[in-house]
């Protein structure tokens, strides 16, 4: 049965090792419109990040963003929005200030952090590092314009995901262990390195996200194709769909794959929807 639905992560898998995407990965994605697929992204970034890209290759389906919290198009329309419990976000402005766990709040546009200048100033070298080309600077610009950051106990909306990043496994475990006590059900958690762990409401995925989407749209799961390289992809690639993991993902997604396209560098995801989409020879 033929594609109708693509559903990409982006760090690792859509984009390249300095946060741009690639022409060929726009054209065949568009390709794919084109043809009659249903493009999105399926993030643990916050929406307005995501939808950088979004505009970027002008998607025609909505953004899965915070691993499967919020789903909303780039026109601003939420779909579906399933963020944490409020004793969750209580237990984890509780951790001790200075400790040696990040503590880190996400709403859609905005990230709620202990130290806002330390924050800005990481974000303005990286974003310095991304001008070496015209896209560089462009997509630096525009974080500029949608990456709001603020101190941690000036959050009062909704959080869609916790984000805790330390270099004390042991440490970490323990203070997920500390927020997700808070809480009657169990929460998601995930990580997308080996340094940081990701809470989300119970039941949040971007692989139960993917499986909304599919519902809503009367697909079956065989007209799904995803991609991803880290762990935070597992719950994609539990999904009786196409799997596809990137050549430089992690090896517990490589095992759970339908196939293994070329590296993030290598337009692996382009590579992918030319061959299993398009029917297109690939080189």
């Amino acid at each position: 049965m033929s594609i109708r639905l693509i559903c990409l992560d982006l760090d690792g898998t859509t984009l390249r090792r300095d946060g741009t995407i690639s022409e060929r990965t726009v054209a065949a994605l568009r390709r794919a419109m084109a043809a009659g697929a249903t493009v999105t992204i399926a993030t643990g970034r916050m929406h307005g990040s995501a939808a950088i890209f979004g505009r970027r290759i002008g998607i025609n389906g909505p953004i899965i963003s915070s691993n499967g919290a919020l789903i909303r198009d780039v026109a601003g329309k939420t779909w579906l929005h399933r963020p944490l419990p409020a004793s969750a976000v209580a237990a984890a402005a509780e951790v001790v200030p200075g400790s040696d766990v990040q503590v880190e709040l996400y709403t859609p546009d905005t990230a709620y952090v202990r130290d806002v200048a330390g924050r800005q100033r990481h974000l303005l070298q990286w974003w310095i590092g991304l001008i070496r080309s015209w896209a560089g600077l462009v997509l630096s610009l525009q974080y500029m314009l949608v990456y709001r950051t603020r101190p941690l106990d000036r959050c009062r909306g909704p959080v869609d995901k916790i984000y805790l990043e330390g270099r004390d496994a042991a440490r970490l475990q323990e203070v997920a262990a500390h927020i997700m006590a808070a809480t009657p059900e169990p929460l998601s958690l995930c990580s997308s390195g080996p340094w940081n762990l990701e809470l989300t409401a119970p039941g949040v995925s971007k692989g139960s996200a993917v499986a909304w989407l599919v519902e809503r749209f009367g697909l079956a799961i065989d007209q799904v194709l995803v991609a991803g390289d880290s762990y935070n992809d597992l719950s994609m690639f539990d999904l009786d769909c196409l799997k596809i993991a990137m050549g430089n993902a992690e090896d517990g997604l490589k095992e759970r794959a339908s196939f293994v396209t070329a590296s993030n560098e290598d337009d692996g995801v382009a590579r992918a929807v030319e061959r299993f989409v398009l029917g297109e020879a690939t080189v």
